[in-house]
């Protein structure tokens, strides 16, 4: 089988998922819209197209900087004949902006290739239901898109319960490395990882456990991404909060880290925290599951519907520096309860984000 991915670029929540097709003895390419700073092209090389002169006319006219490159078409004929050419069973096409959307969607219908459109949004569709004449449109034009294009569309996002597959509406989950590490509890160690920006909460998650970290000897190891002046400025910041604050013996920050590097990262610590406000759909969070860490994260996280509160993880209120407090005190109180939740996280890995199961899942959506 022979299979297209079309990505804004190569992030590292999609690694896993080539590399299992990749083992599923598939055929795979992906064309992205951009490069990132840090991207792991062990076993894919992804492909970008030279633009169509569309865009370069967009930028050169309105000056548009957007992330990743949303105004991006390739040249349509080139494209055209590439597609028809290498004949691809199916693609999976991330829906990154209206126009790129449609225009990539009809070249792959002239060439006979099915179409498998895919978002991180949870499956019960929830980001439809506003009652409001913007909702009501995009609720017609996701339908409306299905139905012209004969697709499915597929999310690795549900909430416990909710039913995996409606009409052509299919849950496909993210898949990781599952290989459970022999941790040590005697002390709580917490990694996160993050861009170092804002949103991602690096110095609101210091703020929170501040008086913790001095009175329990906490070790935390935050890892970071540092490509431009925004990352820059914020990293300065981070870095004098600790300095200010007397951490530099517990806290230890590291930037640019290879991918496969993180997995050492993760057998030093026992506990994955992700203090991110809106975040997609982190997969470092299921990462640490598949290596038997817990996992904390707020109640904005894409990836929140993999954790079962007081199980194999706590979820925390939003920017809510108290309850992420009381989250990190109930795990003080009792390691060995930690340790129990540890194990938990590992067999909720080998049942919902392990190869096994993503197999499962992608053989229902492609039936």
């Amino acid at each position: 089988m022979k299979i297209l991915f079309l990505i804004p670029r190569y992030h590292t929540n999609i690694i896993h998922t080539i590399n299992a097709h990749i083992k599923l003895d598939h055929r795979v390419e992906m064309h992205v819209k951009n490069y990132g700073f840090i991207e792991d092209h062990a076993n894919l090389k992804p492909i970008k197209f030279e633009e169509s002169i569309i865009t370069k006319f967009i930028k050169s006219i309105f000056n548009v900087k957007t992330i990743n490159n949303s105004f991006y078409l390739p040249k349509l004929f080139n494209y055209f004949y590439y597609l028809r050419k290498n004949k691809f069973d199916f693609a999976i096409l991330r829906v990154h902006g209206f126009v790129y959307t449609y225009v990539v969607s009809i070249i792959l219908k002239l060439c006979k290739i099915k179409i498998i459109y895919y978002q991180q949004t949870n499956l019960d569709l929830s980001f439809l239901e506003n009652k409001n004449l913007h909702s009501n449109f995009r609720k017609f034009e996701f339908y409306l898109r299905l139905a012209f294009f004969d697709a499915k569309w597929v999310t690795p996002l549900k909430y416990e319960n909710y039913e995996n597959n409606i009409k052509k509406l299919y849950y496909l989950p993210f898949v990781v490395k599952v290989n459970k590490l022999d941790l040590n509890f005697s002390k709580l160690k917490i990694i996160t990882i993050g861009k170092f920006v804002e949103r991602k909460n690096h110095i609101f998650f210091l703020e929170s456990i501040l008086d913790l970290i001095q009175s329990h000897n906490i070790n935390i190891t935050i890892v970071g991404e540092l490509s431009n002046k925004y990352h820059k400025d914020y990293y300065k910041k981070l870095i004098k909060f600790v300095e200010k604050n007397n951490l530099k013996n517990n806290v230890l920050i590291k930037k640019n880290i290879d991918h496969e590097k993180i997995y050492d990262l993760y057998k030093e610590n026992n506990l994955f925290v992700l203090p991110s406000t809106n975040e997609p759909a982190s997969i470092s969070l299921l990462e640490a599951m598949g290596c038997g860490l817990t996992s904390i994260c707020s109640d904005t996280c894409g990836t929140r519907t993999y954790i079962k509160n007081g199980y194999n993880g706590y979820i925390f209120r939003n920017n809510d520096k108290e309850d992420l407090r009381n989250k990190i005190l109930l795990i003080l109180k009792n390691l060995k309860r930690l340790k129990y939740m540890s194990n938990n996280s590992f067999n909720f890995a080998c049942e919902n984000i392990s190869f096994k199961n993503y197999k499962k899942h992608f053989e229902d959506v492609i039936k």
